[in-house]
């Protein structure tokens, strides 16, 4: 049977629903043309870049610990359209979306506001740069295959010629031509062909010139699975600082003009609570926020050391960045450094590496072997398992690993501890042949004068690209390595210059060197051979697989190879373990000496460096607090006495050489005894 007097019900709660509101005509929700709008709408909100602010953390107390680093009027865009009715799934779109108002251009589009179309692009960089959904959707609309769209927060408008399944990203807006169908999977992207270098990338020439395929712009790189903005589709750059605003000051300056800076969020980190540094940063316009931390509790001796306070800073920083406002990546500078014009462009090209290589864990602007005499192009990258510090990019993901096994005591600074075998794992670092970074104040913890760092290359222009990285994943460039080690001419140092052991007195016959030549070394031997070649002389430093690559001025290259540790050195150039040697854990306080006397054997200073590395360590001691680094000729050892900062660490070292007959009362040593003709 058909319903009786349905119609006249629905007429009056309609006309009553009119009534009552009275501030939304009909012709608002049926408006389409962009101009002239009506009343009842709101003009655009242009959001090609966003908002600069500087506030405290206090400013924040109203939003979730997890919130996206956007302004306020930026956070939680909601988005589909007013037509037509939302799923009851989707949120409904605020009277002003972020985006700017939604007219003619986009009437033809769905819009999912926090949603990433991740495949499909059209061209390996953004198409042009928006400032608004509605100007996105007339690009789209004017361009021939334009399928869908997503647009970013600083504005890249990036279109596609097909619709996969959304990801959630935060921050981001994207519409699709209304009725298509999203594939079942996303398409496969693959480089193009003309992009893919034929073969392995070597140490001793330059990185191949970027194919045409490859956008000047750098936000893709030939050869990876993603291009800048997606695979860093929130970075944030953090300038620490402690009280020294003239030093911010500058560091801000080198910034403001940079390429690419606005794509990334930048923060100042303060750990000293100065009002001149807040006043520093608001003056920029561009920081978003200055970061301060409660006072911390009184702790160890360590804790309250220089040192410990630097270790607590970065970790309260990277927590603040990386988890409380949830960017996809942080680039980490501190108020004392010089930057390259391109210094951005260095990791903004180079990300996509990180994502498609997991031999890969962080991105440098420095390298410590980069001097005049040593590097001579600028576009060229290297891999190094040596981490560099001194203007550092890591992802989020790999940050959230770090945390949990971060150090109750770094006593010789945080940065030793991430250059640990059982901190890095194994993955390695992309730097540059020359310098975007250095140290440029003569004051700090670490550096208490600038004078060497002076010594160091520093590029001054720049690059515009730097080019196909794809010579830096981990197969193309070991098997680069490989050949460069096969093919190179072997030389005896001192005599190959001379003998000559005085400061750089090696460095007018590397001048001559036109092509590949080879010193192999150990690392008790290291200090003897970098002082002539006027390299870092501390400790091995650089190195890739036990080997360091330096640029010379007659156009060759000289490697350095360690005998221990690089794997492609001939059978008689390799340093192994005598069959008879074994490790042996000595009692608290005791010498190697007489711990192998004591076992029937016999310490040799040669075998002693087999046992300097953690996981070594933690095959013989129980290591409850971790590895970490320590200086003194009784190491690796275990710390065992209670009254020690490292307590219950197993410590190892790169720069002290250890000796047979040394001994602390507060650890045990690890001993490799000799029992070869005894």
């Amino acid at each position: 049977m058909k319903p009786r007097h349905l119609l006249p019900p629905l007429f009056l709660v309609a006309l009553l629903l009119f009534f009552l509101n009275p501030h939304s005509p009909p012709e608002c929700a049926q408006h389409r043309d962009a101009s002239p709008r009506p009343a009842c709408e709101p003009p655009p909100l242009s959001v090609r870049r966003p908002r600069a602010a500087v506030h405290s953390a206090a400013d924040e107390t109203n939003d979730s610990p997890n919130s996206h680093p956007m302004p306020r009027e930026l956070r939680n865009p909601a988005g589909t359209p007013p037509h037509p009715p939302p799923p009851p799934a989707a949120r409904e779109l605020p009277p002003s979306p972020p985006w700017g108002a939604v007219g003619a251009q986009c009437r033809a589009f769905s819009i999912e506001a926090d949603v990433d179309l991740l495949h499909g692009d059209m061209s390996p960089a953004p198409v042009s740069t928006a400032h608004s959904l509605e100007e996105c959707c007339g690009l789209c609309e004017r361009t021939a295959g334009c399928k869908g769209l997503t647009l970013t927060p600083s504005g890249d408008c990036w279109l596609k010629d097909s619709i996969s399944t959304p990801a959630k990203q935060r921050g981001l807006v994207s519409a699709t031509r209304r009725g298509l169908r999203r594939t079942a999977s996303p398409p496969a992207e693959h480089p193009p062909a003309a992009a893919v270098r034929p073969a392995a990338a070597q140490l001793d020439g330059p990185a191949a010139a970027a194919p045409a395929s490859v956008a000047r712009s750098g936000e893709a790189a030939a050869g990876g699975a993603c291009g800048g903005r997606r695979c860093m589709p929130s970075p944030a750059l953090v300038v620490m600082t402690h009280a020294r605003a003239d030093m911010l000051r500058r560091s801000l300056e080198q910034l403001q003009g940079m390429a690419l800076r606005d794509r990334f969020t930048v923060y100042v980190s303060d750990d000293g609570g100065n009002q001149k540094v807040r006043e520093v940063a608001a003056a920029t316009g561009f920081v978003r926020e200055v970061l301060t931390y409660p006072p911390r509790p009184p702790g160890s001796l360590f804790a309250s050391s220089g040192l410990g306070k630097i270790a607590a800073h970065f970790h309260a920083a990277l927590d603040a960045v990386l988890v409380e406002r949830n960017h996809s990546h942080v680039v980490m500078v501190e108020d004392d450094l010089l930057l390259s014009p391109d210094f951005l462009r260095l990791f903004w090209q180079s990300a996509w590496l990180l994502e498609q290589d997991p031999s890969l864990w962080c991105v440098s602007a420095w390298n410590d072997q980069s001097f005049p005499h040593t590097a001579t192009d600028a576009r060229q990258l290297l891999r190094t398992d040596y981490f560099p510090g001194l203007g550092w990019m890591i992802r989020a993901a790999t940050w959230h690993e770090l945390r949990q096994r971060w150090p109750r005591a770094p006593t010789t600074g945080w940065d030793h501890w991430m250059r640990l075998s059982a901190t890095s794992r194994g993955r390695e670092c992309v730097v540059p042949r020359i310098n975007r970074s250095r140290h440029a104040n003569a004051h700090g913890t670490n550096v208490r004068d600038n004078r060497p760092f002076e010594r160091f290359s520093f590029e001054r222009h720049g690059v515009d690209d730097f080019g196909d990285l794809a010579y830096l994943l981990r197969d193309r460039y070991e098997t680069g390595v490989e050949q460069s080690i096969r093919r190179a001419q072997r030389r005896v140092w001192p005599e190959a210059w001379g003998g000559g052991t005085a400061l750089e007195a090696a460095k007018p016959w590397m001048g001559q060197v036109k092509s590949t030549e080879l010193l192999v070394y150990t690392r008790e031997q290291y200090r003897e051979l970098a002082r002539p070649l006027g390299i870092w002389a501390e400790a091995p430093r650089a190195t890739h697989n036990g080997t360091i690559s330096l640029q010379t001025a007659g156009g060759g290259v000289l490697l350095l190879a360690d005998r221990r540790h690089c794997p492609y050195l001939e059978l008689e150039e390799k340093l192994t373990p005598a069959p008879g040697d074994r490790p042996i854990a000595a009692v608290e306080g005791v010498s190697c000496d007489d711990t192998c006397a004591h076992a029937g054997g016999k310490c040799d200073p040669r075998t002693l460096e087999w046992g300097n590395n953690c996981e070594t360590m933690q095959a013989h001691f129980p290591c409850e607090a971790g590895c970490g680094h320590q200086v003194g000729s009784e190491l690796p050892a275990y710390a065992s006495s209670t009254s020690l900062d490292t307590y219950q660490q197993c410590l190892v070292s790169d720069i002290s050489i250890s000796q047979c007959g040394a001994k602390y009362s507060k650890t045990r040593r690890l001993c490799f005894c000799s029992f070869s003709g005894t």
